[in-house]
């Protein structure tokens, strides 16, 4: 199951119908092309095509696919020369991956588009805005109801075929050129015919038939009628009557019926269903789109392959946020995908798993992929406070710039954060606590381990400990000791005058990598909080709504600066 993500207009409803494309052939018309004068060309990779999978096919069709297979993959593209051109000029090429990961197109055996059809999935396309209202009018199979009507009650076909065809066979008897029961009428028909006939031919008869459908005819005819209420005697109501909402929520609870009906179905014949979905969320309460994610997320589990779009974070479970696609789009590079998160926390921190699942988290999921930038902060006190004092210094909010901030719970990390989010394609920068330069910093490689500044910093600690102003742990910086914190001991070393300077040094060095540096130890002493408590922080949100307040805090000219920082419109690494 793969969501995509992306703001009104980034091209992920173009995404879905370059799938639906790839795999159903249409001639396209000048509206689908941004260049009439250049061909449109959809690449893609089939997967998962094994030794049981070309075992389905039959022979013909398998001796032209079986040379292309490499690792289970075929590489196919589909290309049309101009808008509205000849369907047949519509190509399908099937491709091989060599060893350097390079496609080569090579020339392309008879009748291969048949042979790589026969692989393809199902495709279901449901768009966001589609006219559902003529959905349920029609009866056809072409119609999104019809193909999910067709998915849901295969069972039913299956299970009463051969009772049908038995009751066909009394119909064919009445009706047929030959039925042995041959309607009467039909009868004196096919007579006063071969009288006429025989003026002119004697040597030639017919006789009328009437062909009796199929159980599949019947099947294909299949759609959904609306009542209100659930009566015997409830009238049928048109559809026109009904809203957006609740003509979505018919088409969506087709999808949520198909999941409970396949989730104890036995295995497939290797075939995937496809199933494309634009904005499934779109005109459904809050617990709706629960259920459709959900849903979703059974049919993903059971043959189907689900591409959705969507605007809502309620659509992305966690554990489903490393697989999305975050859709982008530029001036100079078009509709991009940027890399997913999965990817990005392999390149960057195979060696933090445990900071690596932090990322996963619901909330923290969820705000990044529904961003462009994001502010990583060490604690609660962070996210709890650093949106209010944004909005009151700078009059705008976080979201304002599509910033989202997110706990990182521990500093240890920082580094690898960062790094994910910009392997991700997103600006990222955090805020730490003095303590980080100190314990972190050095092994991000943010700092060398010679720094001139954090062995003058060393030197100012030692020589506190030795005038009994505060103690040092093993690795020679401030611990807990005699009812004080370490951090109250680093706030105490940040208030020495003779540490202004390299502190100060620090915080720009790390400033440069995307990491602001608290001066006076923490946020805390910046704003004048003495407890890290949820009464505190509220009581502090509380009061900076009162005239004066913000511009009277102990480090107001620091806390200034930092939301300047943030409000910065380039967020380089070097910034």
């Amino acid at each position: 199951m793969t969501p995509m993500v992306g703001y009104n207009n980034a091209g992920k409803t173009t995404v879905l119908k370059a799938i639906s494309w790839l795999f159903k052939r249409s001639s396209l018309s000048a509206e689908n092309f941004n260049d009439p004068s250049s061909p449109i060309v959809v690449t893609g990779i089939v997967g998962g095509i094994t030794p049981e999978v070309l075992a389905l096919l039959n022979d013909d069709h398998r001796q032209r696919i079986a040379a292309f297979v490499v690792g289970g993959e075929i590489p196919i593209r589909r290309s049309q020369p101009t808008p509205s051109c000849p369907i047949k000029d519509v190509r399908l090429e099937i491709g091989t991956i060599d060893a350097g990961g390079e496609i080569d197109w090579g020339a392309n055996p008879t009748g291969i588009e048949g042979a790589i059809s026969d692989l393809f999935p199902e495709c279901i396309f449901v768009g966001a805005m589609e006219n559902v209202l003529d959905d349920l009018a029609k009866n056809t199979s072409t119609t999104t109801i019809g193909k999910l009507l067709k998915e849901i009650i295969a069972p039913v076909q299956e299970r009463h075929s051969d009772s049908v065809r038995a009751a066909m066979l009394d119909l064919e008897k009445l009706f047929s050129a030959k039925g042995e029961a041959k309607d009467a009428d039909l009868v004196k028909t096919d007579r006063i015919i071969n009288q006429e006939v025989g003026k002119f031919f004697p040597e030639i008869s017919v006789k009328t038939h009437l062909p009796v459908p199929a159980f599949g005819d019947f099947l294909k005819g299949a759609t959904l009628k609306v009542f209100e209420g659930d009566g015997d005697d409830t009238p049928e109501r048109g559809a026109d009557a009904m809203g957006h909402g609740a003509l979505r929520a018919v088409q969506m609870a087709l999808i949520k019926s198909l999941a409970e009906i396949k989730k104890d179905a036995a295995g497939k014949d290797g075939r995937t269903t496809m199933l494309l979905i634009d904005e499934p969320e779109l005109y459904l309460h809050p617990q709706a789109v629960l259920m459709v994610r959900n849903a979703l997320k059974t049919l993903s589990e059971h043959g189907y392959q689900i591409v959705f779009t969507t605007h809502s974070a309620s659509m992305v479970q966690r554990t489903d946020a490393p697989h999305a696609l975050l859709i982008r789009k530029g001036a100079a590079a078009g509709t991009i995908s940027l890399p997913r998160m999965r990817d990005a926390i392999e390149a960057n921190m195979l060696d933090a798993p445990v900071q690596a699942e932090a990322l996963f988290t619901l909330g923290n999921a969820s705000k990044i992929l529904f961003s462009d930038r994001v502010l990583l902060g060490e604690g609660k006190t962070e996210t709890t406070l650093l949106p209010e004092i944004y909005r009151h210094v700078t009059g705008a909010e976080l979201s304002d710039r599509n910033t989202s901030l997110i706990s990182m719970d521990t500093a240890g990390a920082t580094g690898k954060y960062l790094n994910v989010l910009r392997a991700m394609g997103l600006d990222a920068r955090a805020v730490v606590d003095l303590d980080f330069a100190f314990r972190n910093a050095i092994g991000a490689g943010l700092l060398d381990e010679a720094d001139r500044d954090l062995a003058t910093c060393k030197t100012l600690l030692y020589e506190m400990q030795a005038a009994g102003q505060l103690a040092l742990g093993a690795d020679g910086f401030p611990m807990r000791s005699g009812g004080r914190s370490a951090a109250q001991g680093f706030a105490a070393f940040a208030a020495q005058p003779a540490a202004a300077g390299p502190i100060n040094a620090l915080h720009q060095k790390l400033k440069e990598h995307g990491i602001w540096l608290w001066e006076r130890g923490a946020i805390e002493s910046h704003v004048g909080l003495t407890a890290k408590s949820n009464a505190a922080r509220a009581q502090l949100v509380s009061n900076l709504e009162t005239a004066g307040y913000l511009a009277e805090l102990p480090g107001f000219d620091a806390v200034k600066r930092f939301c300047d920082w943030v409000a910065e419109d380039s967020w380089s690494v070097a910034g």
